[in-house]
């Protein structure tokens, strides 16, 4: 594995994970996880919230490898939730950032207003490296992601990434209100050179 693959993350993004985990799965369902993804660490200690690099990539793919070992076929929808929920204790965190952009969509085309905030998310998945965008190509809106740090560590992942679909979707609702959907179109875990995402176009 390259040092690329395993790369340090922000304690705050693992913490926003967790916190989400518990909210979907209660305290308990965070407790076992944690304990078969070998991170004891965190039982009733949390990553703090702030960006120092104490998190490895193949962590976070051992936690979520856990979810899908425990749920089952109905990883997805966990997972999904798990990453919706995610995205609601960043803008927790970083309310000053994501208000001064909540007020720039207010005035804005809703294409812009879904561009503004993936670009954003962006941002903050590939902290503090880069290797994460969002573009147009012929027409269609992709959030490209070459770290795809969901799957770090796990070798050929058969699943989608619903961790990432989960948190596109709830900042997508975020700054159009509308539930739009998002198809996860390249799959790195699967030999694919990024993870690509299309983002569906507002009614």
């Amino acid at each position: 594995m390259s040092a690329a693959e395993d790369r340090a993350l922000p304690n705050a993004r693992m913490r926003h994970v967790l916190l989400a985990v518990q909210d979907i799965m209660g305290r308990n369902g965070l407790t076992a996880v944690l304990k078969s993804s070998e991170l004891d660490r965190f039982v009733g200690t949390l990553p703090p919230e702030n960006d120092a690099l104490e998190i490895r990539a193949t962590e976070l793919g051992r936690l979520i490898a856990a979810i899908e070992t425990q749920y089952g076929r109905g990883a997805r929808g966990q997972l999904t939730r798990i990453g919706y929920s995610a995205f609601q204790h960043l803008l927790s965190a970083d309310r000053f950032g994501w208000g001064v952009l909540k007020l720039f969509l207010h005035v804005s085309p809703i294409g812009e207003r879904r561009r503004a905030a993936l670009t954003r998310l962006a941002r903050y998945i590939s902290a503090p490296n880069s290797g994460v965008r969002v573009k147009i190509e012929e027409g269609q809106l992709l959030f490209e992601d070459s770290l795809s740090d969901e799957g770090a560590g796990r070798g050929n992942v058969s699943e989608d990434s619903s961790l990432s679909i989960g948190i596109l979707q709830a900042c997508i609702e975020w700054a159009t209100g509308e539930a739009l959907d998002v198809v996860q179109v390249k799959h790195k875990a699967r030999g694919d050179s990024t993870s690509s995402f299309e983002i569906g176009d507002p009614r």
